[in-house]
């Protein structure tokens, strides 16, 4: 049972690293899959696209990961009742990081979904799209933004026995939330 002040939240480093334990074994797993769906040969071709066609592949990274920012803090705002100055926005040089910050408690179901939706949205939409077409951008922009929300999913599961209707705080300095007396 989750009490007020308790935390769930690991630093920026932590977090890269221990979603390596979701990231590696997710990436073999989108490959596999769209391999047995295209084959092996569509899909190393399909990979090698984004070597092919790198400035288009950098434009869609860097699109990908405004968006992906954008959409933790737009979902936060729409399931927290929050306004869009309760957000912020920001780049952590040090650890070459972009981050949306909810700068009000939340529940914590409405911060669940903010912490899922970039990674639903930008990546497992993308790549189940790519199953059925064999688009070979698709496939590349969802491998890469289902890989990009790996902290998003280790996050996920470490919050994931919090009421829903506990109200959260998001850490100013570090990956997660704590939680918090309601408004």
């Amino acid at each position: 049972m989750s009490q007020k002040g308790d935390q769930y939240s690991l630093s920026i480093i932590e977090a890269n690293w221990k979603s390596l334990l979701i990231v590696v074994p997710l990436a073999v797993l989108i490959v596999y899959t769209y391999s047995l769906v295209w084959g092996w040969g569509k899909t190393s071709s399909d990979l090698l696209v984004m070597y092919r066609h790198y400035g288009f592949a950098l434009l869609l990274l860097v699109t990908g990961t405004f968006l992906h920012e954008l959409l933790h803090g737009v979902t936060w705002m729409k399931m927290g009742g929050l306004d869009w100055d309760d957000i912020k926005y920001g780049f952590k040089l040090r650890v070459v990081t972009p981050y949306a910050h909810c700068k009000k408690p939340i529940a914590a179901d409405a911060y669940r979904w903010g912490i899922l939706s970039p990674g639903i949205l930008l990546g497992m939409l993308p790549f189940t799209v790519s199953l059925l077409l064999g688009n070979a951008w698709l496939f590349i922009f969802g491998f890469i933004f289902t890989l990009a929300a790996g902290g998003d999913f280790l996050m996920f599961w470490i919050i994931r026995d919090i009421p829903a209707d506990r109200f959260v705080e998001d850490h100013p300095e570090r990956v997660g939330c704590r939680v918090v007396t309601q408004n």
